[in-house]
């Protein structure tokens, strides 16, 4: 219980207090780890939740489309079938939804993406379906959950209904692993450019500690474009992240090193 205690404060104080990060990254680099883990986790799950709850709206309204207007929509063979094709419906709650039983998942589909939604798009296609959002395009056909079974316009809505359920879990897991990936790409960049930071301020700080460093400080710009990054999907805060970061790192420097020199000032005396 100390440990999560410990954790959560660390937390806390890595938003507004400076200070701390040193005193912080004095625990060791594994401690440094598992809060960036943690985080991780936390954030990257809020985020998966409102892009989930974004996807469950679109899906909801995709369902109702199919109910209202019967297009005899129908699967035989593991190929769809449609009496009215294409079929395309634009801002479906910032969603695209196309419908075509002539193309398949590997066909140039250049002419479909020019006139979609920017943020995402489901593509029902002859033998399989693509959704694409801003970071990842997840492609599925048919053959892998229906074997040849047949299904009618009915059976698809509830097909359709079952992916409510689903994609909000697969979109929390997908963020986190995205997430995790992104920020050790991040790490690294500001860790280079952090230690140059360090070398022309002439300070000597161990490679490891240096990380921990890093993985404090981003808290707070962390928890900034995660926010935008929910506000607005479909731009990129990388960069953003990646300079907030930077700048926390280099007042932590400075006041590292104001510390060193007011304890050697006060030796002297």
């Amino acid at each position: 219980m100390k440990g999560k205690t410990n954790i959560f404060n660390t937390f806390i104080r890595s938003i507004y207090d400076v200070s701390s990060f040193s005193v912080s990254a004095k625990r060791g680099f594994k401690r440094a780890v598992m809060y960036m883990l943690l985080l991780t986790i936390i954030l990257g799950g809020i985020k998966g939740i409102f892009l989930g709850r974004n996807y469950y709206k679109q899906v909801s309204k995709i369902s109702y489309i199919l109910q209202k207007n019967y297009y005899n929509i129908y699967i035989y063979n593991n190929e769809l079938n449609t009496d009215n094709s294409p079929i395309m419906f634009k801002d479906i709650d910032k969603l695209s939804l196309y419908i075509d039983d002539k193309k398949t998942v590997t066909d140039k589909l250049d002419n479909i993406n020019e006139t979609a939604y920017d943020n995402s798009n489901l593509l029902i296609l002859k033998d399989g379906i693509i959704y694409k959002n801003i970071d990842n395009t997840y492609t599925v056909k048919y053959s892998t959950f229906l074997n040849g079974k047949s299904i009618n316009n009915i059976e698809l809505q509830s097909y359709i209904k079952k992916l409510n359920f689903i994609f909000p879990i697969i979109f929390i897991i997908s963020k986190i692993l995205i997430m995790l990936v992104n920020l050790l790409v991040d790490y690294l960049i500001i860790v280079t450019i952090a230690s140059l930071i360090a070398l022309f301020m002439k300070m000597v700080v161990k490679y490891g500690a240096l990380w921990s460093l890093v993985i404090y400080a981003s808290t707070l710009p962390l928890i900034i474009v995660t926010i935008l990054e929910i506000i607005r999907p479909d731009v990129d805060f990388e960069t953003t992240f990646i300079i907030g970061t930077l700048t926390y790192m280099i007042i932590i420097f400075k006041s590292i090193k104001a510390e060193i020199i007011a304890r050697f000032i006060k030796k002297e005396l």
